[in-house]
């Protein structure tokens, strides 16, 4: 079940992006706030790399992301 586990988190992650917060991204999933953080900090952990610069207003990627 680990790699459901790493899907899960690799899909909480992208609604976070998507959504631009962790409790927008929450609200779309249907999880938690902590949950949601819960998730893309054990994919951070799992890759060994800071995906997301958090501050109390904004969340962003740490690369350019582009739709193409």
């Amino acid at each position: 079940m680990k790699s459901f586990e790493q899907l899960k988190s690799m899909v909480v992650f992208a609604q976070v992006v998507e959504q631009g917060s962790l409790t927008a991204a929450a609200r779309h999933v249907g999880l938690t706030r902590a949950v949601v953080s819960y998730h893309i900090k054990k994919l951070e952990t799992q890759l060994g790399l800071k995906l997301l610069n958090r501050t109390t207003h904004s969340i962003q990627t740490n690369w350019p992301i582009t739709n193409g």
